[in-house]
């Protein structure tokens, strides 16, 4: 470990601070040295499994694995299966929706139609109403015509 200003630093004096005349008993001392790592490693004893138990280990091992091999198949089906359901939900819930939007047109066209229809009759029976009343008016204009030329004749 070497500082870069060491040569300046020590050009100064015992102006030298406190840390820096430490790390220098440090180098002087031995108790750094450059490029050393210590380590240190642990082991534990592992069980001493017989090839009879080792075999038997690597047996289950390949069984599990065929019986989950074997289950992908219908685990894939079965995820085609709910993707299915729920495409055809999803569908069925759209096709409701537009049926009921058409009843409730068709509700409405109709309610349209029957105000109309109820408006057209009243309209008719004021038309007729009227007409009604205008030939009676003619009726009785034309009897106080005759009156009047019947009195002028007389």
């Amino acid at each position: 470990m070497s500082l870069h200003h060491d040569d300046y630093i020590k050009s100064m004096g015992d102006t030298t601070p406190l840390l820096l005349d430490m790390l220098d008993q440090i180098k002087q001392n031995g108790s750094v040295n450059p490029n050393m790592v210590s380590s240190t490693c642990q082991t534990e004893d592992v069980e001493h499994l017989s090839l009879d138990q080792k075999l038997r280990n690597i047996d289950y091992g390949l069984m599990e694995r065929v019986q989950i091999e074997r289950a992908m198949p219908f685990k894939t089906l079965e995820e085609r299966m709910m993707k299915y359901k729920r495409e055809m939900d999803q569908k069925y819930q759209e096709d409701l929706a537009r049926e009921v939007q058409r009843l409730k047109d068709f509700e409405v066209s109709k309610l349209r139609m029957e105000e109309a229809q109820k408006y057209r009759n009243k309209l008719t029976s004021f038309t007729e109403e009227m007409e009604r009343l205008h030939l009676d008016k003619v009726k009785e204009l034309k009897q106080r015509e005759t009156e009047t030329l019947q009195r002028i004749k007389n």
